[in-house]
């Protein structure tokens, strides 16, 4: 056909789930579809209803290794497949199926790939490398002539994938020294006291880049020191001999400020060793969830000797008393552990005071000191040492599978110890944000989500499809298909200085949202939706006009209450529908 009078379009494809919740690539979804001779069509895909006989289609494979996979002529309009064939075929379930029949399917034996041509292509509006995905996202897109005749006439195709070896050239090609291998061998389990524990995390104990921040809020702190006292097990710890040459940033864990050499490295065991550390030493930090106070923790020793195993034994104050005050309310500072006998001695003449029975007031110092002496000195915490012969990166790995069995770690964790591997120091770019951006530092202070912001705005703009899922995100670099770690960063610049930019407009009163503070912020998932929206207006030539629309998208979501639930999907969607809502005007969003 000559595809005078026709339309054109772009038919995108990427990796689905199939009925039984299986991945199938957008390869396989397209060979499977190209042998049926048809194609699926959601009920909201955009040009359904208008496409028809003659169209002329060229097909998009997203994703990594994508690009321009081949073409066919439409030999049917849209029509409803009453048949029930293909209700399995586009495993993106609807009440509905529509389908589109296909003829002169070309199918090209190499993918063609976009970069080459992009400035050819008038569908791409913004010619920036980071910004053009957007523009092949969503099911169908119309293109014109001179962009199908540019497609077509491309002779770029991606480098071809080596041929994979027969078993005999394998085994030729065998290379003994690369395969050597060399176990790691254990030492046994050693053990450590809390009054260890203090020196070491001062002296050569540290954490590394990839640890997660600590977290524990005032109630985490009591109850773990209430198990300590009370000599239940508390689990073990983890450390890695360190290593010159592991070429890993370390840290003193929170509070400590001490400049020190790390002789081992905490891997597991940084939220309790930290809990001693400023039940001990009361470092100047408020815990979370307490605001600006700082905590201070007691033994309650009317409680104690009355009933040496209640639960609620340890009790927390924001203030800090002095010795005379600790006697008077009977209540033992934890503060005072490393000076433990001067502390048990004057409290005995305190009680000298208050009574004639000095030899009950004898047994009193004596019981309690006993107690607390074993606290300090004797009670113990097993601890394995990993070899420094390990790699960074499986120690890395180990990290994240140890943490994820214990407390759920968030994805900003895990992305901590996922990054390192390409040597993407999470925590520091997080850090600086916070430094360079007081706005996102307010946000991530009232709500932790905050620090996901920054990579769900990154997945919505990079990502072949927008996705905001966990997995996608948690896959980030592969998901976006990073070269290396310097487009990582510049991504990662271009989406908080876009947070900081919306949150902004969130709280200007006069042309903006009208929130007051980050307190009043309706839905989280407003904020890196905004943020990239942000980002594509800069590419749109009526800056007023789009403006306008992200305006209407704004408030329709406040007032429909889209985001209650299915949050990821909508703001997918959201973002999509009002991006294509910038180029074309009757595709309003369903919002």
């Amino acid at each position: 056909m000559s595809g005078m009078g026709t339309n054109n379009y772009l038919f995108i494809v990427s990796d689905r789930l199939n009925t039984a919740g299986q991945k199938v690539t957008g390869r396989e979804v397209y060979d499977f579809l190209m042998d049926k001779k048809a194609w699926g069509l959601h009920p909201t895909t955009q040009h359904r209803a208008v496409v028809e006989v003659g169209d002329r289609v060229i097909f998009y494979l997203a994703g990594p290794g994508g690009g321009f996979i081949g073409r066919a002529v439409l030999s049917s309009n849209a029509y409803i497949d009453r048949s029930g064939e293909s209700a399995d075929w586009w495993f993106n379930k609807s009440e509905t199926n529509y389908r589109v029949n296909l003829a002169d399917i070309e199918k090209w034996d190499r993918t063609k790939p976009i970069q080459p041509i992009l400035q050819d292509l008038s569908f791409i509006k913004n010619k920036k490398t980071k910004s053009w995905g957007a523009y092949l996202q969503g099911g169908v897109r119309k293109i014109t002539d001179d962009d199908y005749t540019t497609i077509i006439e491309s002779t770029i195709y991606e480098v071809e994938q080596p041929r994979e070896k027969t078993v005999s050239e394998a085994i030729l090609s065998f290379n003994p020294d690369a395969a050597a291998y060399s176990p790691h061998s254990l030492k046994s389990p050693e053990r450590v006291k809390i009054s260890r524990i203090i020196e070491n995390v001062q002296k050569g104990w540290q954490i590394p880049n990839f640890q997660r921040y600590f977290d524990w809020n005032k109630e985490y702190v009591r109850s773990f020191l209430e198990s300590v006292f009370n000599d239940y097990y508390v689990g073990s710890f983890l450390m890695w001999e360190a290593s010159d040459h592991s070429n890993l940033v370390v840290e003193p864990i929170k509070g400590v400020h001490t400049s020190h050499k790390a002789d081992q490295i905490i891997l597991d065991g940084q939220q309790r060793m930290t809990a001693l550390y400023y039940a001990i030493k009361t470092p100047d930090f408020s815990l979370r969830g307490s605001g600006k106070k700082k905590c201070y923790y007691y033994l309650d020793l009317r409680a104690f000797l009355e009933d040496g195993s209640r639960e609620d034994i340890v009790v927390m104050k924001d203030k800090k008393l002095d010795i005379q005050e600790s006697f008077i309310n009977l209540l033992f500072p934890f503060y005072e552990l490393e000076k433990l006998h001067e502390w048990v001695y004057g409290f005995e003449a305190y009680l000298e005071n208050q009574t004639t029975d000095k030899s009950q007031v004898r047994n009193i110092r004596i019981t309690i000191e006993k107690r607390l002496r074993h606290m300090w000195e004797g009670f113990e915490i097993p601890y394995v040492v990993l070899p420094e012969t390990m790699d960074l990166v499986h120690v890395a790995d180990i990290f994240e599978k140890i943490n994820s069995t214990g407390k759920p770690l968030s994805t900003f964790d895990l992305l901590i110890a996922r990054l390192l591997k390409y040597h993407i120091e999470l925590k520091n770019l997080w850090d600086k944000v916070c430094d360079d951006y007081q706005n996102i530092k307010r946000y991530a202070l009232e709500n932790e989500k905050t620090r996901m912001a920054v990579f769900q705005t990154m997945s919505l703009l990079y990502h072949p499809t927008a996705s905001c899922k966990r997995k996608d995100i948690l896959n980030i670099y592969e998901s976006l298909s990073i070269a290396d770690k310097k487009q990582f960063e510049s991504y990662w610049s271009t989406c908080a200085e876009a947070i900081d930019e919306a949150i902004s407009r969130l709280e200007n009163t006069r042309d903006g949202f009208g929130v007051r503070s980050e307190k009043d912020l309706p839905f989280m998932p407003a904020l890196p939706v905004l943020a990239a929206l942000l980002v594509r207006m800069d590419a749109v030539e009526n800056k007023t006009n789009a403006y306008n629309k992200i305006h209407q998208w704004y408030w329709s979501s406040c007032i429909t209450g889209a985001y209650s639930q299915g949050a990821e999907s909508q703001m997918t969607s959201d973002f999509k529908e009002v991006v294509l809502w910038f180029d074309e005007e009757e595709a309003i969003p369903k919002v």
